[in-house]
């Protein structure tokens, strides 16, 4: 039974980060139910998330024990220098998005602990996206990322463009995961497999099967909408003009890196990149997304949407790296992104901190 015990342990080593954020969780819904107290609220967010990353930064240099996977978790996930590389950047951008919230959510007359609750469960969905190397931890990870993100985007409901916000992103969001399970159900039906290498292995047998080109067909349309690139874009203007400030700068960082980091290893380990109908629509989109998001930066008058168009941009900046690089884009990518997330939260915290201040001198004169 020792033994047991032991072996259990050390498999769930890989995951001390997410564990970590997983008892901040907890912890908080004790400190919620005891007292309200936004401060002790924020704080033990913050220092919980600062653990996690402080534990995966160890893990990295080795002053941490990093354990191995026990078999049952290594079909779903992978803690590999990609997604440990790509936890540290969501890492960070979530310790972000808890301080401008802070400062964002003083000002907020309603309860405001709920929202770093909101926030520390969809930051563990991005963290298992970027380890999950299977269909099922594919979906469940993406859908513990987004769900929370409606109540985020909708959280200071009074004001009835955030109401609309989480509404707009709810409807396509939900047909957006309804059309990525039916593009999993057909390529399940033709490989008979739902982890990401297994299907890289018999795709030679089926390489031009149209139900194969089909399932590729819509995953790539419903992880276009996560990223925003066009077509797929028409959503993210309306959303992040609407919704409270640090919470659209979570969207930008956090969602887009973990949506990104999690495409790029399905598109690579499931050899799918090397579809030309897919690599053909990721140009199409790649194209899309560059033209859209620079010509209609130009007309914006509102800095969040100017912010949207720019981000439907650099998704298509990224998406011709994946296709022109292939197999060797991930790490490109990674980097792309990470600055690319870096930037978006030095650009919103600005939108933040002016409209935290707008809010404080309208009081005063008041």
């Amino acid at each position: 039974m020792n033994d047991i015990t032991m072996n259990d342990l050390m498999g769930l080593l890989p995951y001390a980060p997410i564990i970590a954020v997983v008892i901040t969780v907890l912890v908080v819904m004790i400190a919620i139910a005891i007292k309200r107290s936004h401060m002790v609220t924020g704080t033990i967010t913050v220092v919980g998330l600062n653990i996690g990353l402080f534990t995966l930064i160890g893990q990295m240099t080795g002053m941490v024990n990093s354990g191995t996977l026990v078999p049952n978790a290594e079909q779903l996930f992978v803690i590999d220098n990609f997604a440990q590389f790509n936890m540290v950047i969501i890492f960070i951008c979530a310790l972000a998005c808890c301080t401008l919230s802070y400062a964002y959510l003083a000002n907020l007359k309603d309860n405001k602990e709920e929202l770093y609750l909101l926030m520390l469960l969809s930051t563990i969905g991005a963290l298992l996206m970027v380890s999950a190397q299977h269909l099922a931890s594919f979906f469940m990870s993406l859908e513990m990322l987004s769900i929370p993100l409606y109540g985020m985007l909708s959280y200071t409901y009074m004001r009835n463009r955030s109401l609309e916000s989480g509404l707009k992103y709810l409807v396509l969001s939900a047909t957006a995961s309804a059309t990525l399970l039916m593009g999993m159900a057909f390529i399940y039906a033709e490989v008979g497999s739902l982890a990401f290498k297994p299907i890289s292995m018999v795709l030679g047998d089926v390489f031009e099967s149209p139900l194969l080109i089909l399932g590729a067909a819509m995953m790539m349309f419903g992880i276009a909408f996560k990223l925003s690139a066009a077509p797929f874009h028409m959503w993210t203007p309306d959303v992040y003009e609407g919704a409270p400030a640090p919470i659209a700068t979570f969207l930008a960082s956090v969602s887009k890196v973990a949506m990104m980091g999690l495409a790029v290893r399905f598109l690579i380990d499931t050899s799918l990149l090397a579809l030309p109908s897919v690599q053909m629509l990721l140009m199409v989109m790649a194209t899309l997304s560059i033209l859209v998001g620079n010509l209609l930066a130009v007309r914006q008058t509102s800095l969040k949407r100017l912010l949207s168009y720019s981000s439907i941009a650099h998704m298509g900046y990224v998406l011709i790296v994946i296709v022109s690089i292939g197999a060797a884009a991930d790490s490109i990518s990674s980097m792309y992104m990470a600055v690319y997330a870096l930037t978006s939260i030095g650009a919103f915290g600005v939108v933040t901190l002016m409209s935290s201040l707008i809010v404080y001198l309208v009081r005063l004169m008041s």
